[in-house]
């Protein structure tokens, strides 16, 4: 039986481009289609992070068209990349990314400790006084 991965393959030079422009904390004019422009656009970004979350691979940077931090999908990059010098703007700029959330999960009621503990272990989350499993994630 041959298994066919729902995930989308990345071209090499597409997570080249992002690791050097990361690594060397540069501008990267990059081409890129988001859902409210289907056509593919000049973004000039400042990368600061590379994320999988479990489908796919997102881009975490600054965006100078849009004067704001965002996500992009790496799979909407298109054509070569061309480096445009040193970023301005890096992690420690991006509130949102430094901002802590405490998400309260609990798991479901029907199960029995013994599971619910295990569901924990999946989670990485750790027990409270209060029986409920908790952990501490990025927004």
């Amino acid at each position: 039986m041959k298994y066919h991965s729902p995930l989308a393959d990345i071209a090499p030079k597409k997570v080249r481009g992002v690791l050097q422009a990361l690594n060397s904390q540069l501008r990267v004019d990059v081409g890129y289609a988001s859902v409210s422009s289907t056509d593919f656009e000049s973004r000039i970004i400042s990368p600061h992070n590379l994320v999988f979350d479990g489908m796919r691979w997102h881009v975490r940077a600054y965006c100078e068209k849009n004067r704001d931090f965002r996500d992009f999908v790496l799979t909407r990059f298109n054509g070569e990349y061309e480096f445009e010098g040193n970023a301005e703007y890096d992690q420690s700029h991006d509130t949102l990314w430094q901002t802590q959330l405490d998400v309260v999960i609990e798991p479901d009621p029907r199960l029995t400790p013994e599971r619910a503990h295990i569901i924990a272990l999946d989670h990485q989350m750790s027990k409270q006084p209060n029986g409920r499993y908790q952990r501490t994630i990025n927004v």
